[in-house]
C-alpha cells in the first residue's frame, strides 16, 4: 500500500486538479456500460495504462503490480460464472457454454473498470479526492470516517508486514505446515495489534487537541480548460472506436 500512496503523491500529474482525473476515470467506466465491454475494455485498459505510464510518469512495473492481483482474482472467478447447477431430474453440475459471452462481458467490464481505478489511485492522492467531494457538499462526518478508514488501513497493513517479516526471520514459512500455522497465528493477532495501534493514534490526536474534525490543506491545483478539452476528446474517440469495433462482433 505504501507504493500506492508514494505514486499518488510523486507522479507527474499529482498537482493536477482531482476533478480532471475523476472525470477521465469515471468517463472511461461509463464507456464500458455504453458500448460492448468486449470491444471497449481492451481500448480502455490500453488508454489508462498509457495515461498512467507515459502521461503521469508512473513506472510501468508499479502499474502492472497494482492491477495484477485483482485481475488474477477476476480471471479465477470466470469458471464459476460458467458453471450451471441443476437439481432435476438429478443433481448435475455442467458447463453452461451459452453464458460464455455474457461471462466474458462481465469479466471484461470488471477488468476495464479496475484499470480506471488503478489509474486514479496511482495519480491522485486520497486527501485531494476527499477535499474535492467535500467542497461539493459531501457531509463532513462521512469525509472524516473515510479519512480514518484510509489511515487505519495503513496501520493494519504495517502490522501485517511487520508480523510477516518477524515470522519469516524465525523460519515460520520454511514448509507448508509451519506456513499454515504461522499464517493462522498472524491472522489471530493482527486485529488486536491494529486496534492497539489505533488507540495510540487516538490518544495522540487527543493530545494534539483533536476536536472531531481534520483540517486538510488542499493543493489540488486549478481546473485547466485545455486538459478538460483533451479529456473530452479522448473519451469521444474511445467511445467512437468501441462502437465501431462492436459492429464487427458476431453476437451484436
Amino acid at each position: 500500500m505504501r507504493f500506492l500512496d508514494a505514486s499518488a503523491h510523486c507522479n507527474g500529474w499529482s498537482h493536477h486538479h482531482a476533478g480532471e482525473k475523476l472525470l477521465f476515470a469515471f468517463g472511461m467506466i461509463a464507456i464500458l456500460y455504453v458500448a460492448d465491454p468486449l470491444a471497449a475494455a481492451p481500448l480502455v485498459a490500453l488508454v489508462m495504462a498509457c495515461a498512467a505510464w507515459l502521461g503521469a510518469g508512473v513506472p510501468l512495473p508499479t502499474y502492472l503490480k497494482t492491477v495484477a492481483i485483482p485481475a488474477g482474482f477476476l480471471i479465477v472467478s470466470l469458471p464459476i460464472l460458467l458453471i450451471s447447477v441443476s437439481w432435476t431430474p438429478a443433481f448435475q453440475i455442467t458447463l453452461a457454454w451459452e453464458t460464455l459471452t455474457a461471462s466474458g462481458q462481465v469479466l471484461a467490464r470488471a477488468l476495464g473498470a479496475m484499470s480506471c481505478l488503478a489509474f486514479l489511485i496511482l495519480t491522485t492522492p486520497a486527501p485531494r479526492i476527499l477535499v474535492f467531494f467535500g467542497a461539493r457538499g459531501l457531509p463532513k462526518p462521512v469525509l472524516e470516517m473515510v479519512f480514518l478508514i484510509y489511515r487505519f488501513s495503513f496501520i493494519l497493513f504495517d502490522q501485517l508486514v511487520n508480523g510477516f517479516r518477524s515470522q519469516q526471520a524465525r523460519g515460520g514459512y520454511d514448509n507448508l505446515r509451519t506456513g499454515l500455522s504461522s499464517s493462522g497465528l498472524l491472522a489471530s493477532t493482527l486485529l488486536g495489534r491494529a486496534l492497539a495501534q489505533g488507540r495510540r493514534m487516538e490518544a495522540g490526536l487527543a493530545c494534539r487537541g483533536f476536536e472531531g474534525s481534520f483540517e486538510t490543506v488542499s493543493r489540488g491545483g486549478t481546473l485547466s480548460y485545455r486538459r478538460l478539452g483533451f479529456i473530452g476528446a479522448g473519451l469521444i474517440l474511445v467511445l467512437a472506436a468501441s462502437l465501431w469495433m462492436e459492429q464487427g462482433m458476431p453476437w451484436t
